[in-house]
């Protein structure tokens, strides 16, 4: 059985491959995207960490990297606007 994607299922399959290429993990290397009313809006990839937000961890998964991104980016974004 063969699964069919659409189009733009299978780009947003290809982001997440490419950003997993990114990973410094050794082994694994798992990529992921946020998406927006049809818009990659953030990518991320697991990679080795020792602190995040002061907790010790071994490594970070790609979807919280994503999310992290978002966020900071966000805070900038806001940050930017309040100063004007």
């Amino acid at each position: 059985m063969s699964l069919q994607f659409s189009n733009k299922l299978s780009c947003f399959c290809n982001k997440a491959q490419e950003a997993s290429q990114s990973s410094n993990l050794k082994v694994h290397h798992h990529g992921s995207i946020i998406v927006k009313s049809g818009k990659p809006i953030s990518m991320g990839c697991n990679h080795s960490r020792s602190y995040i937000g002061g907790t010790l961890t071994c490594s970070v998964h790609a979807e919280i990297h994503s999310a992290v991104r978002w966020l900071e980016a966000t805070q900038r974004k806001n940050s930017r606007q309040s100063i004007l």
